[in-house]
């Protein structure tokens, strides 16, 4: 099977690993669910250190998809968290700059912008997450567009 390139610690494109073992990522949710608990009860600081070190532990273990997507987790956190969305917005342009043909990036960054009211940029953002959704698939074009409308509306 092809390999899809992954973010590496130091931003450049990383061949993934082909699969995670089904006890890795059993291991892996609870670390997740810890988080968004912590973020739901205010203890935005917790949240956004626990997703960086299990970030961080993803990066040494050589999974750079998993560490994409903690990436996009601590962003969403540090998003939430009040006069912290600039940290979010830095995470996803560097993000959308080492994987430009995710759409995930694109939309959590369109998102961001969106909630932010610079509806310029969310349009772009879109724009971007749409035309690297079409190489993903059905699933994802109808992803990217449900969140689209549903911004708008």
């Amino acid at each position: 099977p092809q390999q899809r390139p992954s973010l590496s610690p130091c931003g450049q494109s990383a061949p993934r690993p082909a699969r995670r073992s089904p006890l890795l990522r059993r291991a892996q949710r609870p670390a997740r669910a810890a988080a968004g608990a912590r973020a739901a009860s205010g203890d935005h600081a917790g949240a956004a250190s626990d997703v960086a070190a299990e970030r961080s532990a993803a990066l040494e273990r050589g999974d750079g998809e998993e560490a994409y997507s903690l990436a996009l987790l601590q962003a969403k956190v540090l998003s939430e968290w009040p006069r912290h969305s600039s940290e979010a917005e830095r995470i996803y342009a560097e993000l959308t700059e080492a994987r430009p043909g995710d759409f995930r990036g694109w939309v959590a960054r369109a998102v961001l912008a969106r909630s932010e009211g610079r509806a310029g940029d969310a349009a772009r953002y879109f724009l971007r997450a749409k035309a690297a959704a079409a190489d993903a698939g059905e699933g994802a074009k109808q992803a990217v567009d449900a969140i689209s409308k549903g911004l708008r509306g």
